[in-house]
């Protein structure tokens, strides 16, 4: 609880850093010269996004086992509506938990190839974050998060090489350490830690599928890039004379703003983080407020609203998944 308590006040801290000195006359005015087509053409990418991931999780997925689109993508909605939802990331669980709750793929691999997307996803941010220290003067700030991103970075690319390394020599990598395991806890203990390891590695078995691999790569980076079509059709909504090129900056400088630990629904951290992004190419803070405001909105609300149409279509039960991820009450 103290936890929730300290990411509600870092929330309301950056909402006050966000809007002090801001007039709603003034946000209202950046509002005047809008055209709602490139709304409707954000709420498109904002879509593919979604639907784009979903395929890649699958591709992912299909060395475990071939799971169907009408599965994947009403989960894909509902475990990104709770990672916006739920505090301190306990949303992140919720996808391995529906998808090994809806198939036969243990709970572990789930886990596992969840963790492949992120190890993915963080590597295409931090080559983002290289271009731009290469490209632009940036802010002290800025340099110390791609540091601790490229740290980041670093330490989930070796636990994927060695969960590699171990698919490839066929657990003898892993093994000693297993033995040493079963030396300290009881059989019934390391039964249950070996097994937990045994499907966890599992997930990693795209790793050893090059062609898989690359297709990967390619949803990624046509993901990504949706995406930041998406902030360019929002640049367009508002009148900001801005390229697709700054809409890749703004969504890696936003990705590293959400990370940091707060209320629900990353209010604050995202708007905070958006109007940073924004000074760096001389936007004023009144029309920064705006575009956050607006991207929160198409890119926040919207996906909660477009989760919450899905919950039907998925096991979601908040109570199942706390029991079956053993989390207590008073963790969340």
């Amino acid at each position: 609880m103290k936890k929730i308590y300290f990411g509600v006040i870092a929330s309301a801290f950056f909402l006050y850093l966000s809007f002090r000195g801001i007039e709603y006359s003034d946000i209202k005015n950046s509002f005047a010269n809008v055209d709602l087509l490139y709304l409707l053409y954000a709420l498109f990418f904002f879509i593919l996004v979604l639907f784009i991931k979903s395929i890649r999780w699958g591709i992912i997925l299909s060395p475990i086992e071939q799971v169907s689109q009408k599965c994947l993508f009403p989960i894909t909605c509902v475990s990104n509506m709770a990672v916006i939802l739920f505090p301190l990331r306990i949303g992140e669980f919720v996808k391995p938990y529906l998808i090994s709750n809806s198939n036969s793929i243990p709970l572990s691999s789930a886990f596992a190839t969840v963790f492949v997307e992120k190890i993915i996803d963080l590597v295409f941010i931090f080559s983002i974050i290289i271009y731009i220290f290469i490209t632009l003067d940036i802010p002290e700030w800025l340099i110390s998060a791609g540091y601790n991103f490229l740290i980041s970075c670093l330490l989930l690319s070796c636990i994927g090489v060695i969960c590699y390394l171990n698919i490839k020599f066929r657990n003898r990598l892993l093994n000693p350490l297993l033995k040493i395991l079963g030396k300290i806890f009881s059989e019934r203990v390391y039964k249950r830690i070996q097994n937990a390891f045994e499907t966890f590695i599992q997930g990693f078995k795209i790793i050893s599928e090059l062609k898989k691999v690359l297709f990967v790569i390619v949803l990624t980076i046509l993901m990504w890039t949706s995406a930041a079509l998406a902030i360019y059709s929002l640049y367009c909504f508002q009148g900001l004379h801005l390229s697709v090129e700054s809409a890749f900056i703004v969504l890696a400088i936003i990705a590293i703003g959400v990370s940091v630990p707060t209320a629900p629904g990353f209010l604050g951290n995202f708007q905070f983080a958006c109007i940073l992004a924004l000074s760096i190419f001389n936007i004023s803070k009144t029309d920064a407020v705006a575009f956050s405001i607006i991207y929160y909105v198409c890119g926040i609300v919207f996906y909660i609203v477009l989760g919450l149409a899905f919950v039907p279509f998925t096991n979601f039960s908040l109570k199942n998944i706390k029991q079956k991820l053993f989390l207590k009450q008073n963790d969340l």
